[in-house]
């Protein structure tokens, strides 16, 4: 028998042909059989996981009307940047593109988004700031953005900007009757397994690139123990 073999069940619960097909015609002494046991049993997997509160985020800019988020980590060029810049730390934290690095697993709970202009924060509300961005732009953008979770390229949520913008955002007066639904908060937690492939979909009716995007995923992230 060729050592690393692998054994499929304890040998205590194997039949004596089964282990005598084991180690061959000859069959196999009690010392044998204790000594393969102990060397081909496969040993407990070191290392234990930690649980932190965390957020998962990525930025792009909307010069294109569909744009994949979450799928350039830090490091890689932004060609949708009027700068052509590469990300930093400040764009996005994602070190792998469109999934989490082993043994990483994160619970998704809630998100949120925010839009920029030239790198500038905008606010929801239509009559909030417009001297500032001009009321006709500004009018439109949390509204011509539409955004779509998958997970496995499984659609799990879809929202426009206006309804998940973050709370950051919600500053002016808001005409009557124009409040956003603000739903951040899943109904259910979504799990993100270890390598399991994810990505927000990114739609606007708005095609600009000094229009920029960031998407906050919130929730908690099992780790190595650090």
């Amino acid at each position: 028998m060729e050592k690393g073999s692998p054994i499929r069940k304890p040998l205590d619960a194997m039949a004596p042909e089964e282990i005598q097909k084991l180690f061959g015609p000859s069959g196999a002494t009690e010392e044998e059989i204790r000594q393969f046991s102990e060397a081909e049993q496969p040993l407990p997997q070191g290392g234990y996981l930690e649980m932190v509160d965390d957020v998962l985020y990525d930025h792009v800019h909307l010069s294109r009307p569909r744009t994949m988020l979450f799928c350039s980590p830090v490091g890689t060029a932004d060609f949708d940047s009027p700068t052509r810049k590469n990300k930093d730390w400040d764009d996005t934290n994602m070190v792998i593109g469109g999934m989490l690095p082993a043994p990483n697993k994160f619970i998704l709970e809630e998100w949120s988004c925010r839009v920029f202009r030239d790198g500038a924060p905008l606010p929801v509300f239509r009559r909030s700031l417009w001297k500032l961005w001009g009321e006709k732009e500004r009018d439109r953008i949390y509204e011509a953005v539409h955004l779509r979770l998958l997970i496995n390229r499984k659609i799990y949520a879809e929202a426009q900007a206006y309804d998940i913008a973050d709370a950051q955002a919600i500053l002016g007066n808001p005409p009557e009757g124009d409040l956003p639904e603000l739903r951040h908060r899943f109904d259910k937690p979504i799990a993100i397994d270890t390598l399991v492939t994810f990505t927000v979909e990114c739609q606007t009716k708005i095609v600009d690139p000094r229009f920029s995007i960031k998407v906050c995923l919130v929730g908690k992230l099992f780790r190595a123990m650090q």
